[in-house]
């Protein structure tokens, strides 16, 4: 993440420190929380806001995969709110940097009703598999699920219904771009897949979905209106979270059974400041 170059839509490591044989990662702190916190306090946003919403986590992926990155977990709970109410992009911790001559990997990882079909069948992939998980953000963005999800389903249902690109219709009314785009992003077929042409993401800006968006520039998108309506005080800094993550006492770890062959100076050998590094470049 450290080489990774910011961008406004993606949450940006701020500091790396070593505690014994633990590296701990500081990043920027967003008080609005995760958005699937935001979206289940506030029940549904206006078609406008999810727009904006689709619009900024669209262009964070797009940052990543300009960079040879690949997110692989994309969904509400991995995106987080800042203080306006803009959405950023988290949790890199399943993320792959492409970096062999075909751009593929072959691990299945993930949430399971976001992962793509070619993953679950253990093909290789490469850029395809954010561009489903996309359309399944989008999907939920307006309805509020995963298209795949359903209270005590089976795994084994999930699995199938992904693999035949077979996803519930919502109760609430999609509007014929937002379904049509859907549609396109969730195609079992990689080459039929919305985004997964030369165009890349190019192609999904030109969806009937963003017809009606009136820019694409990442600060004119930061000036949009989104009405965050979470609580800003300080005495409710950690309101906006989740209490299964807050509740939990911070402390420092030992790394626990490391793999023999680990080089520790390659993993924990460094630490990084974004604020020694602004500091020397200003001297």
């Amino acid at each position: 993440m450290a080489r990774l170059p910011q961008h406004n839509f993606v949450v940006n490591l701020r500091e790396s420190v070593r505690v014994g044989g633990c590296l701990y990662l500081a990043m920027e702190f967003l008080p609005g929380g995760d958005l699937f916190t935001y979206l289940n306090k506030n029940r549904r946003i206006s078609k406008r806001v999810a727009m904006i919403y689709a619009a900024e986590v669209l262009l964070a992926l797009e940052h990543l995969h300009a960079n040879d990155i690949i997110h692989r977990d994309l969904k509400p709970e991995n995106i987080l709110v800042g203080r306006t109410g803009h959405l950023k992009l988290a949790d890199l911790g399943l993320a792959k940097v492409l970096d062999n001559e075909r751009n593929e990997t072959s691990t299945l990882c993930g949430t399971l009703s976001y992962i793509a079909p070619e993953m679950l069948k253990r093909l290789p992939y490469g850029k395809s598999v954010d561009f489903w998980m996309f359309g399944c953000f989008l999907y939920e963005l307006h309805v509020g699920t995963s298209p795949f999800w359903r209270p005590r389903g089976r795994r084994q249902n999930v699995r199938r219904n992904i693999l035949a690109g077979r996803f519930h219709k919502p109760e609430v009314l999609l509007s014929d771009s937002a379904t049509d785009t859907i549609k396109l992003l969730l195609k079992t077929d990689v080459a039929a897949r919305l985004g997964c042409g030369e165009q890349g993401w190019g192609a999904v800006k030109n969806a009937s979905y963003f017809r009606k968006l009136e820019t694409w520039n990442e600060d004119e998108l930061l000036k949009k209106n989104v009405a965050a309506t979470f609580s800003m005080t300080k005495e409710a800094i950690v309101e906006n979270f989740d209490s299964s993550y807050t509740c939990q006492d911070p402390k420092w770890d030992e790394a626990q059974n490391l793999p023999v062959e680990t080089d520790e100076d390659e993993l924990f050998g460094y630490e990084w400041s974004k604020f020694k590094a602004t500091r020397a470049a200003s001297l």
